[in-house]
């Protein structure tokens, strides 16, 4: 099974997809949690990723 939960920041996404990915064993990919590690790290697309992060409110 394939499942996309989409939601504003901060309407609970993450802790949803956590709590399903316990009781199916799926994988939790969040590509917020994704675009704030690379601006953290400093990675080479961390400026991309801050405007991706600008332009969707983030």
């Amino acid at each position: 099974m394939k499942l996309i939960l989409l939601a504003p920041p901060g309407a609970g996404n993450d802790t949803a997809t956590k709590m399903l990915s316990k009781i199916n064993d799926s994988v939790l990919i969040s590509t917020g949690n994704i675009l704030r590690g690379a601006v953290q790290t400093g990675t080479s697309g961390d400026l991309a990723a801050h405007g991706t992060k600008k332009e969707i409110g983030i």
